[in-house]
């Protein structure tokens, strides 16, 4: 199954996307989060950002994807409620915490799949209750 174009048109952006997936432990949470990093270093916030900033156009947005990142995450419930300290709860209580890196979409596609069947389902980190570090 291929990414669908609104998760390749984030991807282009710079933006993450995640997806809540069947976690392997009773009373936990598991998601699949992915990264995109681009060509040029910068997303495309960061290049209007700079252009408000300066006033300089300087070279022109490139959406080329360089590697993504992607990791699978795995924590109890318990533990989703430490808002100021969720990085604590994933660095010592993560059931799962793998990271991935891929350099071409197929790859990144291929391990997606393994995880996460329905691709239509990956959304902004924010959207499924990705814990944010």
């Amino acid at each position: 199954m291929a990414l669908p174009q609104k998760v390749k048109y984030m991807f282009s952006l710079g933006l993450a996307a995640a997806a809540e997936v069947t976690a392997k432990l009773e009373s936990h949470r598991a998601w699949v989060y992915v990264m995109p990093v681009m060509s040029s270093g910068l997303t495309y916030r960061q290049t209007l950002d700079r252009w408000t900033r300066t006033r300089e156009s300087g070279e022109s947005y490139d959406p080329s994807v360089k590697l993504y990142i992607a990791r699978f995450l795995e924590l109890g419930e318990e533990y989703l409620d430490w808002d100021y300290e969720i990085d604590i709860a994933i660095k010592c209580h993560a059931a799962a915490n793998e990271e991935y890196k891929f350099t071409g979409e197929d790859e990144l596609e291929a391990w997606l799949v393994l995880r996460l069947p329905d691709l239509s389902k990956l959304r902004e980190p924010s959207g499924v209750g990705y814990p944010d570090e």
